[in-house]
């Protein structure tokens, strides 16, 4: 499971690379990795990416128009920014040979969902063991009421003012 500062090091990259980028489209390849609306605007397609936020071990994506999608990478999920990809020829469904289940040509295996951006840059979220997910929220207020008010302090904003006074109650 990634630890606080490589979740931290993701955010930064993230930042970097997709802030300000329009997201064009949107491929969700399991539903059940998605828990809120999984229609294109709760995922943010047609909204730039105006921040990535993290709290503990969870990011989160802010669109423009408000909308906020939050990722947590479980035990084993990644988040993979793609460079040159081609926009114009859409990767093909094949079936898995034996399997019956569809994938998408060239991508690797447990891709949940892939985001495609502005000039040929594709976000992929892939999460082997599932442990990680996806959430969709009408705005940022949703996510800290429903889910992040549940984690507590992020570790990297406490003070050890607070730190002490949160466990001080404790032996």
């Amino acid at each position: 499971m990634p630890e606080l500062p490589e979740v931290e090091c993701v955010r930064l990259s993230l930042e970097r690379l997709l802030v300000g980028r329009l997201i064009e489209a949107v491929r969700v390849n399991r539903r059940d990795v998605v828990t809120g609306p999984v229609d294109e605007g709760a995922l943010l397609v047609g909204d730039q990416v105006s921040a990535v936020l993290r709290h503990g071990k969870q990011l989160a994506f802010l669109g423009s128009g408000g909308g906020c999608v939050c990722v947590h990478l479980g035990m084993s999920g990644q988040l993979c920014v793609i460079e040159d990809v081609q926009a114009d020829n859409p990767p093909e469904k094949r079936t898995a040979p034996g399997k019956g289940s569809l994938l998408e040509a060239g991508l690797p295996p447990h891709t949940h969902v892939v985001w495609r951006l502005n000039g040929g840059v594709a976000l992929r979220f892939t999460d082997p063991r599932r442990f990680g997910g996806v959430w969709t929220f009408a705005d940022a207020e949703g996510l800290y009421a429903k889910r992040w008010s549940r984690l507590g302090p992020d570790a990297l904003r406490i003070t050890p003012g607070q730190l002490s006074q949160g466990l001080s109650g404790t032996r």
